[in-house]
């Protein structure tokens, strides 16, 4: 209770409490899966949209191209969308990323260890996404 915020929450046995509207998410918002799927020290919408689309829908994402450039800078007070934005306008990249950020995205309301939050850097968070169908085989 006390890692994910949940308030009113005593002693040292289990029970049951309400986590609210936004922890809604059911196995997929649990700390140690959002975990695994993002930084040390921030979120990954890269990784947690190619979790999606490989462990869950069972997509075969091709492999990164050989000759990815090295990424360019980006503005340190653009929102984290804004700056996956600014990297992705090469069309190599967005190749790929378009089918794998939106779904990342809609895990942006959890930090890298799976607590709730409604602003990063003091800006409020947008977790819109879609699930853009994927040409990758399914050859799973």
């Amino acid at each position: 209770a006390a890692f994910y915020g949940l308030p009113g929450v005593s002693g040292s046995a289990f029970q049951q409490v309400s986590a609210g509207e936004q922890r809604k998410a059911g196995l997929l918002a649990q700390g140690s899966v959002l975990s695994t799927y993002a930084k040390s020290d921030r979120t990954s919408p890269i990784k947690r949209g190619v979790f999606v689309r490989t462990h869950l829908l069972c997509e075969d994402l091709p492999p990164p191209p050989p000759n990815v450039p090295p990424l360019p800078p980006v503005d340190p007070n653009a929102t984290l969308r804004e700056q996956f934005k600014q990297h992705t306008q090469e069309a190599a990249c967005a190749a790929c990323h378009q089918y794998i950020d939106p779904v990342g995205f809609g895990f942006e309301h959890f930090d890298a260890v799976g607590r709730y939050r409604e602003t990063l850097g003091g800006l409020p968070i947008d977790d819109r996404g879609e699930l853009a169908p994927c040409l990758a085989t399914r050859a799973r």
